[in-house]
């Protein structure tokens, strides 16, 4: 039995060898051409098309079969169950709102130009971040639906993130958000629980124009408060000072004390040479009297020209009144600025309260529903694959078997790969 085995295989080598062209100088692989090299393994094929045949075969019935039983078993149980994909699209709301420097400037009167902030990218890294997986995950009840005990943080985000799709294209402002899942309406729960909170994430942290501002301004409001308050009261301790409203005022006062103490003085001396003529005593009363007098009126002169304190109010040097002048201008001019300033933030902090909760980042294009359609996967694309799997496998296993065949008829080969190069 065992010789017949032995001359048959001789006889299919011979054949086989035959159809092969030969060169009594040079090798023969070396010197087909390119048809004549197809057809010898397209023969060798051939002689184990049988073989071929019957492993793409078993590979057809193999993939139908277990596409059947996928199908068949429930998904939770099922090697290949379907999947079903829940999505919802969201807008990006543009052209409807001004920076802050924006709108302070439009308030006084200039004009000013700004960019807002690209909010789908936000939302892009915001649908990534930790603290917002963590929500979903908590949310969704994750953890206990999937089982999971160990480094649950890390593999319930990754469960998330692993069947979560976002894409978002800037060119449109449309930001699409899908979930794929074996249970359709846990697949739309999914992305209306992701649309929800990063509606909440940019309604609570200013995730539009008008929230930022309102924040923004409520900051400056009360920096600008401050100021004024700061500036009051420096007007306040000018004028208890100098016990005036205006620098105007001290100079009026003092001209008039001046003239006043002057017109003293003129009397003064009349009095005293119309006694002198009347009174030839030496050390009259009234003559010293009227000296006296006269002395007080010139010393309370010099005072005033130097700067008179009274009890509760100062009279300042002349010489000080143009800078005390300007000191005070100066702070009715900032006070009367920021006065301005103060007007135009109330204003537009009172029109952005009223719009900053209608005006948000995203309004809802498509919104979520359950699908009713699996999106994957695709057993026919399944069993065409396998199939053509198992027939190229089949080749490869027939060149195979030939080549292990041939090694063990020649000895030298057989020593070749052995490694024995005598």
């Amino acid at each position: 039995m065992s010789d017949q085995h032995t001359g048959s295989l001789q006889e299919e080598q011979q054949e086989i060898d035959a159809q092969s062209p030969r060169n009594g100088t040079t090798a023969a692989t070396g010197e087909r051409t390119l048809v004549e090299g197809l057809l010898y393994y397209i023969g060798i094929v051939w002689r184990y098309k049988w073989l071929v045949f019957a492993i793409s075969v078993v590979g057809a019935v193999g993939s139908v079969g277990f596409a059947i039983v996928s199908l068949r078993l429930p998904p939770e149980q099922s090697p290949l169950p379907n999947q079903y994909t829940a999505n919802a699209v969201l807008l990006q709301q543009r052209g409807t709102t001004q920076s802050v420097s924006d709108t302070i400037m439009a308030s006084l009167g200039v004009e000013a130009g700004g960019g807002g902030l690209d909010y789908g990218q936000i939302a892009m890294q915001v649908l990534n971040s930790r603290d917002f997986v963590d929500r979903i995950v908590a949310e969704n009840g994750i953890v206990e639906r999937y089982g999971i005990r160990e480094m649950v943080r890390t593999y319930s985000r990754q469960v998330v993130l692993g069947s979560a799709r976002f894409g978002y294209d800037p060119r449109t402002g449309m930001l699409n958000i899908a979930y794929v899942d074996i249970d359709p309406r846990f697949a739309a729960q999914m992305v209306d629980s992701m649309v929800t909170n990063l509606l909440d994430w940019f309604a609570s942290r200013g995730g539009s124009d008008r929230l930022l501002a309102v924040q923004t301004m409520e900051e400056k409001l009360l920096e600008v408060e401050n100021r004024i308050q700061e500036i009051e009261n420096d007007i306040e301790q000018f004028q208890t000072r100098y016990g005036v409203l205006r620098v105007e005022e001290i100079a009026q006062t003092q001209s008039d004390l001046l003239s006043g103490l002057q017109a003293q003085l003129l009397e003064l001396d009349l009095q005293i040479s119309n006694l002198r003529e009347v009174s030839r005593i030496e050390n009259d009363p009234e003559l010293l009297s009227l000296q006296s007098q006269r002395r007080n009126v010139l010393a309370l002169m010099d005072r005033i020209r130097a700067g008179y304190t009274g009890s509760n109010e100062l009279l300042p040097p002349r010489e000080q009144l143009p800078g005390l002048a300007a000191e005070y201008q100066r702070l009715q001019m900032d006070l009367e600025i920021q006065g301005r300033i103060y007007q135009a933030l109330t204003e537009q902090y009172e029109v952005a309260k009223l719009t900053a909760d209608t005006d948000p980042a995203f309004s809802i294009l498509v919104p979520v529903e359950v699908p009713e359609e699996k999106s994957g996967p695709s057993r026919a694309q399944l069993v065409m694959a396998v199939t053509a799997g198992s027939f190229f496998g089949g080749i490869v296993l027939a060149l195979l078997i030939y080549g292990l065949r041939n090694i063990a008829r020649d000895p030298d080969k057989r020593r070749l790969l052995a490694g024995d190069h005598e």
